[in-house]
């Protein structure tokens, strides 16, 4: 049953992470599929901490979906709008899910906070947009893969998907990198108004502008 439940997990998290790859709004239906099928994984093995993190990424899921259907919905980097949410989040992240693994039993639950902290930090920043989103989703990849392999019966299948997302999250760093919102767009969206421009058209802009 776990097996069964573990390899339509890791089908819908390969259908997902292609469509996320490629910034599709329709990664996120996937996403709260496979998040319900890694939750009765993850309480099969122990790992009540994970339980939880994906009945979170459940609602996490809804809110990427609302998120991602505005209009001129693209990649971006922090910027030092972004320095609340770069402090606030790591700490906020880590000491909730310390508290409560730490109320619960289970086993390997070092692992278990370090997993879902940056999880769940690496899914905000991918919900906001952040191209540095895909940096900690590397870290996590590793520390799955690391979990799993202490696990007495090892799931090879998710342990193979982890793998596979650990190239991915190069991948769409390097994909998102590449699409994303340069400094003079933001520069002139913050300033100017909403919409995108290519660069070489908002640098005469802005620059008339600031003249004026």
């Amino acid at each position: 049953m776990i097996t069964t439940i573990e390899i339509i997990a890791v089908i819908f998290g390969v259908i997902q992470s292609v469509l996320v790859l490629f910034n599709k709004r329709f990664n996120w239906i996937f996403y709260v599929l496979q998040m319900i099928f890694l939750a009765l994984f993850s309480y099969g093995v122990g790992l009540y901490g994970n339980v939880a993190l994906n009945c979170l990424y459940i609602f996490f899921g809804f809110w990427g979906w609302a998120t991602w259907g505005k209009d001129n919905s693209r990649p971006t980097f922090f910027t030092k709008n972004d320095m609340k949410l770069i402090v606030l989040l790591p700490i906020i992240a880590t000491a909730a899910t310390t508290a409560f693994v730490l109320s619960l039993s289970g086993e390997f639950k070092l692992f278990d906070i370090a997993t879902v902290a940056t999880s769940i930090i690496a899914t905000v920043l991918m919900i906001k947009h952040k191209v540095e989103a895909w940096v900690i989703w590397f870290v996590n990849d590793i520390l799955y893969i690391v979990t799993y392999f202490q696990l007495p019966n090892q799931p090879i299948y998710l342990i193979v998907m982890y793998i596979f997302w650990t190239i991915m999250a190069i991948a769409s760093f390097v994909s998102w990198k590449k699409n994303s919102v340069n400094v003079w767009q933001s520069m002139y969206k913050n300033k100017y108004g909403d919409k995108y421009y290519s660069q070489e058209i908002i640098r005469p802009i802005y620059r008339s502008k600031k003249q004026s």
